[in-house]
């Protein structure tokens, strides 16, 4: 078989939830890594127009959540904020979903 380094990623997937100081926004670590914006740097949004203005599907994905109001995205990880009432056990599901669906 080829080095590990020549074989391909496997499919993208949000592999650990991670608390933040603001309890309206958990951290999401993303492997394999998500391709860069412009020269790497983070890309946040908060709303779904802005997303596709801007061309980002998964952003415009994640936005489309109920609940989420903003999505930060860098390359190893992202950060959802959502409303008070929203809950984060369905937003969880809903992400892993998208970040799986949108490579």
């Amino acid at each position: 078989p080829p080095p590990p380094s020549l074989t391909m990623p496997g499919p993208r997937a949000i592999t650990d939830f991670q608390t933040t100081p603001n309890p309206l926004a958990l951290r999401c670590a993303v492997a394999p890594p998500l391709p860069p914006a412009g020269a790497g740097a983070m890309r946040s949004y908060s709303s779904p127009a802005a997303a596709s203005a801007a061309g980002d599907r998964l952003a415009e994905a994640l936005l489309a959540i109920p609940g989420v109001t903003n999505v930060l995205i860098a390359s190893e990880f992202l950060t959802l904020t959502r409303a008070p009432a929203a809950d984060w056990r369905a937003i969880k599901a809903a992400a892993r979903k998208a970040v799986a669906e949108h490579p």
